[in-house]
């Protein structure tokens, strides 16, 4: 089963779909399961963090990252940005951020152009990109892996937010459930329907934590918590179907 995509290297599959559900509660990481094309159009609700070095990007292209150890440039949305011991802007797995010069964004520079605190909106502070796609060696729920990519000059920027994943949970799960149901093989993930229990029910506990601290409405609260019950139920489904392979149609 292939979905209509760029190259033939990246069928549809359900390990990237257990990776993609593996992956659905980490910041800016992104669906591989839709293939290359949906990759790079989706895009993710804003969260607000009020972190100066978290970044969204509003509309195409990707933040550029340098990875020093092996020489190679990366793509990727995820905008969750610190500074290193030298006082250079990396993500977390330690690659360096580019400006839109190509350069590493020093905290000199970086404090100079947002006076420490980011900035509402910016399309000449970063270097963004969008992946030449006959170029691309493989993706990622974190980078693309490029030889070659073009220059975004449009798109804007804006900190203190970042990109939550584009697709929901509830899609995920509805597109597990339709192939266990059509058959394909699938190997027991009890691991990853123990986490999604364990995510949910804390999730729900702590919206009536703050239900009962008046922080949210009665209304808020009962629309929420359906939504829960009703991820978990897929979720349940989800089990019973994996575990049973008699109940599946």
């Amino acid at each position: 089963m292939f979905f209509l995509i760029c190259s033939k290297l990246y069928p549809y599959s359900f390990e990237n779909l257990y990776e993609d559900l593996v992956n659905y509660w980490h910041v800016g990481r992104r669906p591989t399961y839709l293939g290359i094309d949906q990759y790079i159009q989706l895009r993710g609700s804003a969260m607000s963090t009020n972190n100066a070095t978290d970044f969204i990007i509003l509309g195409e292209g990707f933040f550029v990252v340098f990875d020093a150890i092996n020489n190679k440039k990366y793509l990727t949305r995820n905008g969750r940005f610190l500074f290193n011991s030298l006082w250079f802007l990396i993500n977390d797995d330690g690659y360096y951020v580019l400006g839109n010069d190509g350069e590493f964004i020093s905290h000199a520079r970086f404090f100079a152009q947002t006076n420490g605190v980011g900035f509402r909106r910016s399309n000449d502070f970063f270097l963004l990109a969008l992946p030449v796609v006959e170029k691309i060696n493989r993706f990622t729920a974190r980078y693309i892996y490029v030889s070659e990519f073009v220059v975004v000059e449009y798109s804007e920027v804006i900190s203190g937010v970042i990109e939550a994943n584009p697709v929901s949970l509830g899609k995920l799960l509805d597109t597990a459930l339709l192939d266990v149901e059509n058959n394909m093989a699938y190997n027991n993930k009890q691991g990853l329907i123990d986490l999604f229990h364990q995510r949910h029910n804390e999730r729900r506990n702590i919206l009536y934590e703050m239900r009962i601290g008046g922080m949210v409405a009665d209304d808020e609260y009962f629309e929420n918590i359906e939504y829960y019950d009703s991820i978990l139920a897929k979720i349940q489904l989800f089990h019973n179907l994996l575990l049973n392979p008699a109940e599946r149609r």
